[in-house]
């Protein structure tokens, strides 16, 4: 059995998100990566007035902390506040947006980038 793992908010380190459109209005902080799980990653994502296209490779969870998330998923637009819980399946075509939106997201597999675009 692993150990118990305690994160604390001031020690998360977050990097620029999203490419170069996006800096200065995205940053990640990876919390749950491969190294501390074989199974699933987490982690905790800062949106401010940008615009973040995707399609999934892996299951996610995420759970809006503060601000306002938008998740654009075809011609839909979920608007989330603090508090609301979204679930996104592998392979949905997505585009995360916010105003001041602290994001907790949960995913599996973690190690998705390694796996066939198929498994």
């Amino acid at each position: 059995m692993s150990e118990v793992v305690h994160v604390k908010k001031n020690s998360l380190e977050f990097s620029p998100f999203g490419g170069d459109e996006n800096e200065g209005k995205a940053w990640l902080a990876r919390v749950v990566d491969g190294d501390l799980s074989k199974t699933m990653g987490a982690g905790i994502l800062h949106l401010n007035g940008c615009d973040i296209s995707w399609t999934l490779r892996y299951d996610e969870v995420c759970v809006v902390l503060s601000g306002n998330f938008l998740l654009h998923v075809g011609s839909d637009v979920l608007s989330a506040g603090p508090g609301d819980i979204i679930w996104i399946p592998k392979n949905t075509k997505v585009s995360y947006s916010g105003e001041g939106a602290e994001v907790f997201y949960a995913l599996y597999p973690v190690d998705w980038s390694t796996r066939a675009t198929d498994a």
